[in-house]
């Protein structure tokens, strides 16, 4: 079928139908001929041009616009709606928005125009939310399958929230990966986006950078790994010696108290110091901890005898039970060294036994990891040197206990 006349498509639909068929016919080319350069079907390309469609979107005026070396916001203003709009606005702007002499008429971002009210001139940026959007962000492409994700958001007026929550990913850290020249992504967040953009993952990868984040982690961890492992006791000392060598002697700055004091006092950290203060000495754990420290004062190593009568004496006078105020006098009797901390014996020869199977034990890999077997062969020693049975498991648990049981005394 052939294109139809200027006038005929003026006829049916107005301004955009009468231009395609007036284009297509200087040009002398087909409906097929020409979607086939649009990337459009053939019907689609017709209805346009007789008027069957009347107002196509955006992303297809995009295409047409390409393909005919147009511009696409002339091609806006040519569809029906808007271009009744702009045209009954502009002869009739008195009549339309009586009342109103003071309001102007906008053109958007994308070619659209509006008539924007005195009470929102200050305000208006976009006609749309999605115009705003594209307005307002400041997000840069910089590598090529961010370019790719930006033009999805053009052609599909989204906003880029809107494009994150729609591929499945947190906008959050999508932005943050559009902000952070050189960075990464998980594998997971290129995935959706693959499918977002209708591409293989392969090619997203491809377009990213090849590498994603999971895979940077890795390389990073196996480098620290090999530069801790490269380092001998002798070479942890000296660099120890020299940290410590840097900032001997080092002094702060005159007036550096007096600034703190000022801040303290302006801030009003020292009232609130002071009320704290004062509202812990009145309170229960803070009566009972002063008459402790005043009957250490005259008997600074007291029986468990003593100890209890005591705690009985300050129990009647604050009104709780005995066990109560020993409770809260525990800690500081044990930082004392006049009360155990209770618990099982130390076992520190199982704990040298072990310690000394894993140091002489072989190690593999970059890492310099314990080789297989130690924890077996751990728990074969410590059966037979306490005569009772211990499975690996469950001595390795207790070695990291008692271990982190060990640093926190000495800490």
């Amino acid at each position: 079928m052939n294109p139809p006349t200027e006038i005929e498509a003026q006829g049916r639909a107005g301004l955009l139908a009468a231009w395609l068929a007036a284009y297509l016919a200087a040009t002398n080319e087909s409906y097929a001929s020409f979607a086939r350069r649009a990337g459009l079907t053939t019907p689609g390309v017709r209805f346009i041009a007789i008027g069957k469609v009347k107002s196509p979107g955006r992303p297809t005026l995009q295409k047409i616009a390409a393909a005919a070396d147009a511009e696409v916001v002339d091609l806006i203003a040519l569809r029906p709606k808007v271009a009744s709009r702009v045209v009954r606005g502009k002869q009739n702007a008195e009549h339309r928005w009586e009342g109103h002499e003071d309001g102007e008429w906008r053109t958007c971002r994308c070619g659209e125009r509006r008539f924007v009210l005195p009470s929102s001139a200050r305000s208006w940026r976009a006609h749309s939310r999605s115009c705003a959007a594209a307005g307002m962000r400041r997000l840069g492409a910089w590598n090529a399958l961010q370019t790719r994700c930006l033009a999805e958001l053009q052609v599909k007026s989204l906003t880029f929230n809107g494009f994150a929550r729609g591929a499945g990913i947190n906008p959050p850290g999508l932005r943050r990966w559009f902000r952070v020249k050189d960075s990464t992504t998980s594998g997971a967040t290129l995935e959706r986006l693959a499918v977002a953009l209708r591409i293989p993952f392969d090619k997203a990868l491809k377009e990213a950078g090849g590498k994603t984040r999971d895979e940077v982690w890795a390389e990073a961890g196996t480098r620290g790994a090999a530069a801790l492992t490269s380092l001998t006791p002798e070479k942890i000392v000296e660099r120890s010696r020299r940290s410590s060598e840097s900032r001997r002697g080092q002094k702060r700055g005159a007036g550096v108290w007096e600034k703190i004091a000022e801040g303290r006092r302006r801030t009003g950290a020292n009232e609130r110091s002071r009320a704290g203060l004062a509202a812990d000495a009145q309170s229960l754990s803070g009566r009972a901890r002063r008459a402790l420290f005043a009957r250490l004062q005259a008997a600074p190593s007291p029986t468990r005898k003593q100890r209890e009568n005591w705690a009985s004496e300050v129990a009647s006078r604050l009104q709780v039970r005995a066990t109560a105020v020993l409770a809260i006098w525990q800690p500081y009797l044990q930082a004392r060294g006049l009360v155990h901390a209770g618990g099982r014996h130390r076992m520190d020869s199982r704990y040298a036994l072990v310690n000394e199977i894993r140091q002489s034990w072989p190690r593999v890999g970059a890492s310099q990891r314990l080789a297989a077997g130690v924890w077996e062969a751990a728990a074969k020693r410590v059966s037979a040197d306490e005569n009772s049975a211990i499975d690996a498991g469950a001595l390795k648990i207790w070695f990291l206990l008692y271990k982190g049981r060990l640093m926190a005394e000495t800490d």
